[in-house]
């Protein structure tokens, strides 16, 4: 008995897979081309970018601390909320349901400045802080940066 193959339904499935993913690029990448700055008059910091080409459009203001745990001298685990330095700038948000409130992160740390960034790092500190929220690429929505301890 001879055995068909099944080149047809494969077939259809590239069509349809190449399909979603031309629509998908034309709904989000590249038609919607206003950026939204969110800087303070007289900031000329720029959306960065990283290396796969996304771009984030920044909030600052500041992290409470609510728990910090070191995992060894190479990471520790924050816990914190965060709070822009303007309140008005959470109606800009263009992910709202990502929420500022008990936010978890795990920070690399060299090993040289454990010491330093151990006896810096402290429950209820409040520290410097980004939210940055991606406007061009298909990186993190969302990323949270301590300018003060991270590289």
């Amino acid at each position: 008995m001879k055995q068909r193959t099944l080149v047809f339904p494969f077939a259809i499935c590239i069509v349809i897979l190449s399909l979603s993913i031309n629509l998908l690029a034309s709904c989000c990448g590249g038609a919607q081309t206003e950026v939204y700055n969110t800087a303070q008059a007289g900031d000329n910091t720029p959306p960065f970018s990283t290396g796969d080409d996304c771009t984030y459009t920044h909030f600052k203001g500041s992290a409470l601390l609510l728990r910090v745990l070191w995992i060894n001298k190479h990471r520790v685990e924050v816990t914190f909320t965060f709070t822009p330095s303007d309140p008005a700038q959470t109606a800009e948000y263009r992910f709202p349901h990502m929420k500022d409130i008990a936010r978890k992160k795990l920070i690399f740390v060299e090993p040289e400045k454990h010491d330093s960034l151990h006896s810096a790092l402290q429950t209820g500190d409040v520290i410097p802080c980004i939210r940055s929220e991606i406007i061009k690429g298909t990186c993190s929505p969302v990323v949270f940066t301590f300018p003060d301890i991270e590289l």
